[in-house]
């Protein structure tokens, strides 16, 4: 009987910590995906006032790419 109730304390210490560590994992992605719009929305509103410059493409290549994984990888979180 007495391990049993260890067992049991054992799974919801083991559930618990998954959960938190599914919602930690879910934060930090929101944040990369927020990090990563923006790279997109200056490096668009830089290509429209400056134009076509190096640095102005790689920023909007990083923006789009960032923002899809950031977006797949909230989707295997859900």
């Amino acid at each position: 009987m007495d391990e049993l109730i260890k067992e049991d304390g054992d799974l919801k210490k083991i559930l618990l910590e998954q959960k938190v560590k599914k919602r930690t994992k879910m934060i930090v992605t929101i944040l990369f995906l927020i990090a990563y719009m923006v790279i997109l929305i200056s490096s668009l509103f830089r290509i429209k006032t400056v134009g076509y410059k190096e640095l102005n493409v790689i920023s909007l290549i990083v923006g789009v790419l960032g923002t899809i994984q950031s977006i797949l990888d909230l989707k295997k979180l859900l």
